[in-house]
């Protein structure tokens, strides 16, 4: 849905999506995420679009190494009137029953990994007391 629109609109984009993932805004792009990307040797990604009217430009691919079949990401510190832009990225690996984080938008390998989950599909964080 467009910034201050009542309703959502079709987006053109310049790539295919194999088998979509999360999309959400990273504090400057559009990332869309691709569970199997077949160009990326079936690798999850996240393609970065900036977005004009009814059609996106892609900006930049951030692969997730080590993941495939990340059905949702998460990209935390973006949002409620924050301007900047993420910095890492969250993602259950639907095929390797754990969680990594990356950094973003150059992920690489993942700088921490939480594993021994059992088909993970979407993460969140809540702030806790201690």
């Amino acid at each position: 849905m467009p910034a201050g629109g009542s309703a959502f609109v079709d987006i053109a984009l310049p790539e295919t999506i194999y088998l979509p993932g999360g999309v959400q805004w990273d504090g400057q792009y559009l990332a869309v995420g691709d569970q199997v990307a077949v160009k990326h040797n079936f690798q999850s990604v996240i393609y970065q679009f900036a977005i004009s009217g009814s059609s996106g430009t892609e900006a930049g691919t951030t692969i997730l190494n080590g993941a495939n079949e990340v059905a949702q990401f998460w990209l935390p510190h973006v949002g409620k009137g924050k301007k900047s832009r993420a910095t890492h990225v969250i993602g259950p690996n639907g095929d390797g029953m754990n969680t990594l984080i990356w950094s973003y938008p150059n992920a690489g390998n993942p700088v921490k990994t939480y594993a021994g989950e059992q088909d993970p599909t979407g993460a969140t964080l809540s702030i806790a007391k201690r």
